[in-house]
């Protein structure tokens, strides 16, 4: 293998690298930017729950106020049809309603005081977590915008290194370009073209090659592929 022969391959190489490396970066932008769309969500989500909770208490205290109002308005009745009985025991009946009424009245004052307390809390807390899920947001959709923007940036970047790679195709012989095409379909991630480390090791498996390969290689004649993970190997002495 001549040092021109190498130095072109690798040139290629090194070119298709910076484009898997650029359509990597711009495939990671969607899933990113749909992450941070997501937790923007969740975080409308839990202001959102956080007023229906306060609503709900609020309709609580509305309707223990109404209850009170009921009751009040049917001591009033009570009151009434007393001074017009003549009876003790229809008397008496009625004063048993009125203090039963006044003793729910009572209970639901209490209610709605806890209700106040509770709505007042409620109030604070959404107030609290308004200002820090609304900071949170901001800075999820400045990430957004940064993601867009860098999106933009990887497909420029992208378009110019397939415009080196096809330049360095075109400076190399078409058979050692379908020999690395073909590499490439038989190794999972780059390099694909790998020194010998020592000599003895493929720098990309870390595995000792065969005694075969290595003559090979430092031979340096012929193209040669490890045979435990099928990248291209040479030797530099």
């Amino acid at each position: 293998m001549s040092a021109e022969w190498l130095t072109g391959l690798l040139v290629l190489q090194d070119r298709d690298l910076k484009c898997e490396n650029f359509r990597k970066q711009l495939e990671a932008v969607p899933y990113e930017i749909s992450k941070e769309e997501q937790a923007i969500a969740r975080e409308r989500e839990a202001l959102e729950a956080a007023k229906r909770e306060l609503k709900e208490l609020v309709l609580q205290r509305e309707a223990a106020e109404g209850e009170i109002d009921s009751l009040e308005a049917a001591v009033v009745r009570y009151k009434t049809q007393q001074m017009q009985v003549k009876k003790n025991e229809e008397y008496t009946a009625l004063q048993h309603e009125i203090d039963n009424h006044q003793a729910k009245v009572g209970e639901h004052e209490d209610v709605v005081l806890g209700l106040m307390d509770a709505i007042e809390a409620k109030e604070a807390q959404n107030k609290a977590l308004e200002s820090e899920g609304n900071e949170r947001i901001q800075v999820m959709e400045a990430h957004i915008q940064r993601l867009r923007a860098s999106e933009d940036s990887y497909r420029k970047d992208l378009e110019e290194a397939e415009q080196a790679l096809e330049q360095a195709r075109a400076g190399i012989d078409e058979d050692v370009a379908k020999s690395y095409a073909f590499v490439k379909t038989q190794v999972k991630r780059g390099p694909y073209v790998v020194e010998l480390e020592g000599g003895t090791r493929c720098s990309g498996c870390h595995l000792k090659v065969s005694g075969e390969v290595e003559a090979t290689a430092r031979r340096g004649k012929e193209r040669v592929r490890c045979d435990n993970c099928g990248r291209m190997v040479f030797f530099i002495r």
